[in-house]
C-alpha cells in the first residue's frame, strides 16, 4: 500500500498497481449535485487499456474489501533495461547497452540478451 494518501497534487501522476499495472491519477474529490457536498473520494485512475477505476484517498479498490491486485501500491517507475551476455558458465554481469556488452564479451558467449527490470532472466 501506499505510504501516504493521494491528494490532487498527484493528478496527472502515475502509480503501479499491486498487479504491476500503470495507471494515471485522472479525477479526484467530486461534488454530489443534490447536497453540494464534496466528496472525499472517489478518486478515479485509468489504465493503458482505457479503463477507469475508483478508489480511496489511500489507494484501495472501492468496490474490494479486500487486497485486491488493482490497489495503488507505488508511484510508477520506467523500468530499467541492461544487457547480458551468456556464457556456459551463466550470465556476466549487467551493460547499460548492447554495445557495451558487445565490447565486453569473449569468443565463448552464446547469446547477448536484453533485460528488463522485473521481469526475470
Amino acid at each position: 500500500m501506499l505510504d501516504r494518501e493521494l491528494t490532487q497534487d498527484d493528478l496527472g501522476k502515475y502509480f503501479r498497481t499491486r498487479g504491476g499495472e500503470k495507471v494515471c491519477l485522472t479525477g479526484f474529490r467530486v461534488q454530489n449535485p443534490f447536497t453540494d457536498e464534496v466528496i472525499e473520494y472517489p478518486i478515479i485512475v485509468s489504465f493503458e487499456h482505457g479503463k477507469e477505476m475508483f478508489l480511496t484517498t489511500n489507494g484501495y479498490r472501492i468496490s474490494s474489501r479486500t487486497i485486491s491486485i488493482r490497489d495503488i501500491v507505488a508511484e510508477w517507475k520506467e523500468p530499467r533495461e541492461w544487457w547480458v551476455n551468456i556464457y556456459e558458465e551463466g550470465p556476466s554481469i549487467l551493460q547499460p547497452t548492447k554495445k557495451e556488452a558487445d565490447e565486453s564479451c569473449t569468443p565463448q558467449r552464446i547469446a547477448c540478451i536484453k533485460v528488463t527490470e522485473g521481469e526475470g532472466l
